[in-house]
């Protein structure tokens, strides 16, 4: 896929997919790309210096016409700025007064935007703000799994995190809070060294995938553990869906790739499910040539969802 050099004046269109970074030469920063989905072009790289980050990397949601761009400020705060062009961005505000000790995961749960982050006292338990489009906070809620959770994913209504390098889970709706933790079901304690990656293919199938223990840069999938071939990766991965059905997917995984530039890559790999199991096949990475930041950060990818 090429690079196309300017943005679209218009507005954000379903099908594209953001993928936002920390580069290595403006670790402080975040930096995005995205793929025009009609042309098959991606943009160049932007920098947002209107927000100022720590360690992690800043993720993105989309909620009614606009990206809503959230990240950990220097003092743990949590930041946002939005955009609904994709090109021009607001300010940077902080986020009342809740404190995160990582990245901010945010999504869209029953018609509101919830934003999940491990806090930084009693354990690091995963907590959840919920606000309306004008980011007026509705709601708060804290999880009583006391874990230093490194990292959050959610996917239809369950959140997925890494504590203390074992994959974990927990169920959570706007109108419950969060339910009790456990180790993955059905999988024993799956060993990670980054946090995982959630997709959510179709209402019965969800899978996390996730980066091996500390000098394992290999890919997994949580479905019984199994490995996805001829990935080296050394960031935890996030992984959108491109096209299918219930039986074959097309999906992507960016990632950090395990060398000395640490460059932003996009794995292509279609997945079959047949009598309950799944394989993956790896059949193109591309190489975007950026080398990432390696202080603690990971790319996210948001795909725009479509109608």
């Amino acid at each position: 896929m090429e690079k196309e050099s300017l943005f679209r004046s218009k507005p954000i269109v379903p099908g594209d997919i953001y993928v936002f970074f920390k580069t290595a030469d403006l670790p402080y920063y975040p930096s995005y790309i995205r793929l025009d989905w009609n042309t098959g072009m991606w943009s160049a790289t932007f920098t947002l210096p209107g927000m100022i980050l720590q360690y992690q990397e800043a993720r993105a949601t989309y909620y009614k016409g606009k990206l809503y761009l959230f990240g950990r400020a220097q003092d743990n705060s949590i930041q946002v700025m939005t955009s609904t062009d994709g090109e021009y961005w607001s300010d940077s505000v902080t986020l009342g007064t809740s404190k995160t000790c990582g990245a901010i995961t945010p999504c869209v749960i029953s018609d509101s935007l919830c934003i999940f982050y491990p806090g930084v006292s009693d354990g690091n338990p995963i907590c959840c703000n919920q606000y309306d489009e004008n980011l007026n906070q509705l709601n708060w809620w804290v999880s009583p799994v006391a874990k230093s959770v490194n990292s959050v994913s959610v996917g239809q209504g369950v959140v997925f995190f890494n504590a203390d390098g074992v994959l974990y889970m927990t169920g959570f709706d706007v109108y419950h809070g969060f339910g009790v933790g456990a180790s993955r079901a059905g999988t024993g304690e799956e060993s990670l060294s980054f946090g995982p990656s959630v997709l959510a293919y179709f209402n019965d199938d969800m899978t996390a995938f996730y980066r091996g223990v500390e000098g394992d840069a290999r890919l997994y999938e949580d479905g019984g553990g199994s490995v996805i071939e001829n990935i080296d990766i050394y960031t935890a991965p996030s992984v959108v869906f491109l096209d299918g059905d219930v039986e074959n997917q097309s999906i992507a995984v960016f990632y950090g790739e395990n060398n000395i530039k640490g460059e932003l890559r996009m794995a292509f790999i279609n997945r079959i499910k047949a009598n309950y199991e799944h394989t993956y096949n790896t059949f193109a990475i591309q190489n975007f040539g950026i080398p990432l930041s390696l202080e603690n950060s990971s790319p996210f990818a948001l795909s725009i969802p479509q109608a």
